[in-house]
């Protein structure tokens, strides 16, 4: 698992806050090796294999909804997005950390899948949405379910709010997959 402190830029010095080895030049910050003790193990011990952490990120324009999952070294050959009008589900294949990350979101709002597309980025994967009707959702996704405390308390709380009804009979269920073309697999760039 890779882990690590947060970079502390201070009077000129460069450094991780785990293990606090200074330096002034920023190539050589950049390419410091993370320690053997501590909390900046920087490298997967070999054998390890799980899950990797990805951060993502979601905007909107009227008319549709970007979602940018930010990974680096991600093999775009084995990984995907799927979309189908209310779900959408990303995996991203790490082969260094030998793991992936996995998103899986009930959205807040309808999209049309044939006019929704999805960029696979040397820093980034994106998907772009595109709206079934135009205007703003308040939130990405429907929360999962909540523990059973908290479902008391928005129980309470939902009664006051008024619920708008969505028949969703009428709305082809069926999941588009996304991935590299042949082309795009097969191209050799100078």
């Amino acid at each position: 698992m890779l882990r690590f402190g947060p970079p502390v830029f201070h009077e000129g010095l460069k450094f991780w806050s785990c293990c606090n080895r200074k330096t002034t030049e920023f190539q050589q910050f950049l390419d410091q090796e993370g320690c053997e003790i501590g909390i900046c193990k920087w490298t997967r011990e070999e054998g390890e294999e799980g899950v990797v952490q990805c951060r993502y990120d979601w905007h909107q324009t009227a008319s549709t909804v970007t979602v940018a999952i930010y990974a680096k070294k991600y093999d775009p050959n084995t990984s995907f997005v799927e979309i189908n009008p209310i779900r959408l589900k990303a995996h991203i294949y790490f082969p260094q950390e030998k793991g992936g990350f996995d998103l899986d979101l009930e959205l807040k709002g309808i999209v049309e899948v044939e006019a929704s597309s999805a960029s696979m980025l040397g820093t980034k994967m994106e998907i772009k949405l595109k709206k079934a009707e135009s205007g703003s959702w308040t939130k990405l996704d429907i929360p999962r379910a909540l523990p059973k405390e908290e479902k008391q308390e928005e129980a309470i709380t939902q009664t006051e709010d008024q619920v708008d009804a969505l028949d969703l009979d009428d709305i082809d269920m069926t999941t588009t997959r996304y991935t590299l073309s042949e082309d795009a697999r097969t191209r050799k760039y100078s």
